[in-house]
């Protein structure tokens, strides 16, 4: 038992030092490898790892001052590095709690954490712009990559994962980095980096490809992907009056939403819209504008690929970009909506006609 001086002495050092549960909260939670543990242990830690977050989260600032803290000092608590840093991206997105989050997810054992997790973690932080190149390494780099997201009931292969945290760098980093990932000594890291230079479609990606040594050596199905990525196919004209001139699909691009007040005023468009339109749900969607996402606008994607110019595909690659809000299948769709206009521009003006094949 505590002898009451102790006690008395124990609750003075608390009140002088708030972080001291938490402290105290996280030496009993943490300190285990998940796949160590059976089935009752894991609900058991599940139940004590909610508590903790429960009271990082009602002390407020406090509790994230103290969670930055424990974060900084921790050498060798794998796990904690990644929940405690999850912790932290849902408390607090200042720029000092990036920063520590960045250098906790690189340090974490990845191993240990669930890959969909650990992916929506990499990706919040590439959107507020944290450089994410050598975390998205760590993930390409192992050994079983695929995940699952269950808010959208999305299965994660490797190149899924990729493809998230890539494409939402910028295309200059990204391509750097993964012109890097192609040395990578795993031929599915390899087959992910070469399909991702392909989806990037930028004059530098497809001529890093096109130099590719190893092209041959990767498995069958990212050789087949990327072939139809690069392959040049003949533009068809649509012989229906275009319904958007190059104008207005800039316009619509640049007015798609970024943040939840843009999501907003979106949704008000979109009703403006649809209360003088004809035609049934799926024609109206066919030929509205792309208020928030892309995918289906099937009048407005046509347009887009009669119109713009080679100077438009940087405008084009940044709305694809900020498609990535989330990992979902909603923002997988509108990615690759807007990878079709690009290689639809592509096809008709014939670019980079030296490192596509006939």
């Amino acid at each position: 038992m505590i002898s009451p001086l102790l006690a008395v002495l124990l609750t003075l050092t608390q009140a002088s030092d708030p972080c001291a549960p938490i402290r105290t909260a996280k030496e009993k939670t943490y300190g285990f490898r998940p796949t160590d543990l059976k089935e009752k242990e894991q609900d058991e830690k599940s139940k004590a790892m909610d508590a903790f977050w429960k009271l990082v989260k009602s002390n407020g600032a406090a509790g994230t001052s103290c969670l930055r803290d424990l974060l900084s000092r921790e050498e060798r608590d794998g796990f904690f590095l990644f929940d405690g840093a999850s912790l932290l991206l849902s408390e607090d997105r200042s720029p000092e709690s990036f920063s520590i989050a960045e250098r906790s997810f690189e340090r974490a054992d990845i191993t240990q954490v669930d890959r969909g997790a650990y992916v929506s973690a990499v990706l919040e932080l590439s959107i507020h712009g944290v450089d994410v190149g050598r975390l998205a390494q760590r993930y390409l780099d192992l050994d079983n990559a695929d995940g699952f997201i269950p808010a959208h009931a999305l299965h994660l292969e490797r190149w899924m994962g990729a493809l998230f945290m890539y494409g939402s760098m910028p295309s200059e980093q990204s391509d750097r980095y993964l012109r890097e990932a192609l040395n990578s000594k795993s031929a599915e890291a390899r087959g992910s980096a070469a399909l991702m230079l392909a989806i990037s479609m930028t004059e530098s990606a497809l001529k890093e490809l096109s130099a590719y040594k190893g092209l041959s050596d990767l498995p069958p199905d990212y050789r087949e992907h990327i072939a139809e990525v690069r392959t040049y196919e003949p533009y068809e004209k649509p012989q229906r009056t275009l319904q958007f001139s190059r104008e207005e699909v800039l316009k619509w691009i640049h007015l798609m939403p970024k943040t939840r007040q843009e999501l907003d005023q979106a949704f008000e468009r979109q009703q403006q819209y649809e209360k003088t339109a004809k035609g049934g749900p799926q024609q109206i969607v066919e030929e509205s504008p792309p208020f928030i996402e892309i995918s289906d606008h099937v009048r407005f994607i046509e347009s887009a690929m009669a119109t713009l110019t080679e100077a438009d595909l940087a405008d084009i690659r940044e709305a694809r970009r900020n498609s990535l809000h989330a990992v979902s299948d909603e923002a997988l769709d509108d990615y690759f909506t807007f990878t079709a206009i690009i290689q639809g521009v592509m096809n008709r003006l014939d670019l980079y006609k030296e490192y596509r094949p006939r």
